[in-house]
């Protein structure tokens, strides 16, 4: 399809080494718009108070390594995994008696009145907890103003209210968090502007522990750094729940996208039962399967416990972990992947709408001819609305893999078919202009594949762009657009394994470097657009100076010698829309410039 003739390969830009290391620092213990408590110093902080009923012995103690090793049951767990690490606020209930039978705990850890809620119209509370269960309770509560007059008077129970992180109470016997569970609270409603805010813990009964660190109030994110830093901003803005890497790409918490081998290593088939075996292996509680390639799989886990009585057996989530022991040599996977975030270009707040379902084709969109060039745009849907576009919107007559109701492409975010464009700025729509512009300029009959794989926020998941990868592989696109990307230091192995199917189909992938003015490198890359297949093509995006008249990359574009393929226009590319009336800047929109020549 493609040859070394047909690609532009960019010339050495001198090295531009931004970004060779993340550093997971507290981002600024005090600053004025927020109140940072991290334990650091032994004792209890100025302003927190401890108080224990009198006839319920024990109190929260300061530990300086973050750990609870002083339980009968601790069983050398790690420390708490918090941001700043160190010390820690603890209540250890085994430690506290461990030979004798345990009595009923009740103890609080308040903090200090924050007065940096009185400057701020957003708020959050978050912390990190290392929380074990067997027959306690754990509470968390905002002293907040529940009558309007900005003066907190009451105490508010936060547990069922958490954004992200673990809610203790819901916690059965035995079960326990992960050792760096980040809990996130959406405390505006009672703490904006507010005076005399004030958040405490209290752990009630027996038996385990409960570790708090990183106490923070205010408006910021309060996640680990990613990479690139915005891009945990945003998510956090969207309200969308998750972790980071070590190398600073974020994830979804708890989540495991796996794809399945035809045989074990055995021989033996891998089919329904040994799929089931699989899973229960693992303790997968939940699980979704893409409709395009049943190997593919999304796993879901929840906090369990195990045992009747107090043990000191390790009950909780490593997904790390099982991702290790599911790709073992005797697996019945192929590869498997924590479901990372990508992105395109503008991540918005967060959006409440989602699509419905269709009910018939829409109005004015006709049938395919058999010269039609298929290209499938991998984003926040299109605007089929639009005339123009109506008229070039691919409609399925089969039904395909997602079924008879599959009109015109489909929606895997909102899992029907329905792919509109919902995005403020009608991202995937204008990728669908820049293609169907350099289409009709070259005269080639063609038609666009919607599959709407991004959130109308602007982020996806890696099981979503592979279902949906896989999708159009099984439709038969002639042409891939995937105008979104994300960094990592290694390959992911899942959407490597769609894009390689795309290769033994004939079926070409133009992918966006994207936008941070990088040189991208074997330790700095962005993908899809690294991956090494020759049927995908990294594109960087140029500009025109304006005194020469020469093109060169944009400086909104990252770049490479040895990882960009090739460079097309992207800065203020004209679009005729409704909707647009400017140009639109960003490889996103060199990309779909490339989809059109390669089709």
């Amino acid at each position: 399809m493609f040859n070394d003739n047909t690609r532009t390969i960019l010339g050495t830009l001198g090295v531009l080494a931004l970004i060779a290391l993340i550093i997971f620092t507290v981002r600024e213990c005090n600053a004025p718009d927020s109140f940072l408590e991290s334990f650091t110093e032994e004792g209890l902080p100025g302003g927190w108070t401890v108080d224990s009923s009198p006839d319920q012995p024990g109190e929260w103690a300061w530990t300086a390594d973050g750990t609870a090793s002083n339980g009968t049951y601790w069983n050398e767990r790690p420390p708490i995994q918090s941001l700043s690490g160190g010390g820690a606020y603890l209540f250890d209930s085994d430690g506290l008696d461990p030979n004798n039978a345990f009595p009923t705990h009740n103890s609080t850890l308040t903090s200090p009145v924050v007065r940096a809620t009185t400057k701020l119209d957003r708020v959050y509370l978050s912390f990190y907890q290392y929380y074990r269960n067997f027959n306690s309770q754990a509470t968390v509560e905002l002293y907040g103003d529940t009558d309007g007059d900005d003066r907190a008077d009451s105490w508010i129970t936060l547990n069922d209210r958490f954004l992200q992180g673990a809610d203790p109470l819901s916690l059965g016997q035995n079960a326990e968090t992960r050792p760096g569970d980040l809990v996130i609270v959406d405390v505006t409603e009672w703490a904006a502007r507010a005076s005399d805010v004030r958040v405490r813990f209290t752990f009630s009964g027996s038996y385990y522990f409960w570790i708090i660190d990183d106490v923070q109030l205010g408006a910021g994110n309060p996640h680990p750094p990613t990479k690139p830093l915005a891009v945990g901003d945003k998510l956090f803005e969207a309200g969308v729940a998750f972790e980071v890497d070590s190398f600073g790409t974020p994830y979804a918490p708890d989540q495991l996208v796996v794809y399945y081998d035809d045989f074990d290593a055995q021989g033996a088939p891998v089919d329904s039962a040994s799929k089931a075996d699989l899973r229960s292996t693992w303790g997968v509680d939940t699980f979704y399967v893409c409709s395009c390639d049943p190997h593919l799989e999304l796993w879901l886990f929840e906090p369990a416990g195990a045992g009747s009585g107090p043990n000191g057996d390790f009950n909780d989530i490593d997904v790390q972990g099982i991702k290790e022991g599911v790709s073992s040599t005797d697996s019945k996977t192929l590869g498997s992947d924590l479901n990372i975030f990508n992105f395109g270009e503008n991540l918005q707040a967060r959006l409440p709408q989602g699509n419905l379902p269709l009910t018939e084709v829409p109005l004015g969109i006709t049938a395919n001819s058999p010269d039609d060039v298929i290209i499938a745009v991998l984003d926040t849907g299109i605007d089929f609305d639009q005339v123009d576009l109506k008229k070039q919107i691919w409609r399925n007559d089969d039904g395909g893999c997602e079924g008879a109701d599959d009109y015109i492409g489909w929606n895997m975010v909102d899992h029907n078919n329905n792919p509109r464009d919902n995005s403020p700025d009608l991202h995937g729509t204008s990728v669908a202009r820049v293609i169907h512009q350099k289409m009709i300029e070259v005269d080639c009959a063609f038609k666009l594949m919607p599959v709407k794989t991004h959130a109308a926020e602007g982020y996806a998941n890696l099981f979503d762009v592979t279902c949906g990868a896989f999708y159009a592989v099984q439709e038969q696109a002639d042409v891939i657009n995937m105008s979104w990307g994300w960094y990592g230091s290694s390959e992911n192995v899942v959407l490597r394994l769609a894009v390689q199917q795309a290769l033994e189909e004939g079926i070409t992938i133009a992918a966006a470097a994207g936008n941070e003015h990088l040189e991208l490198s074997d330790t700095l890359m962005i993908y899809p657009a690294g991956y090494p297949e020759e049927n995908v093509l990294s594109v960087a995006a140029l500009r025109r100076d304006p005194v020469t008249g020469q093109l060169e990359v944009s400086n909104v574009s990252n770049f490479s010698a040895d990882y960009v393929d090739i460079a097309a226009p992207g800065e203020n590319v004209s679009i005729l829309s409704r909707d647009q009336c400017g140009g639109i800047t960003g490889t996103s929109f060199a990309a779909p410039l490339v989809a059109a020549i390669a089709a």
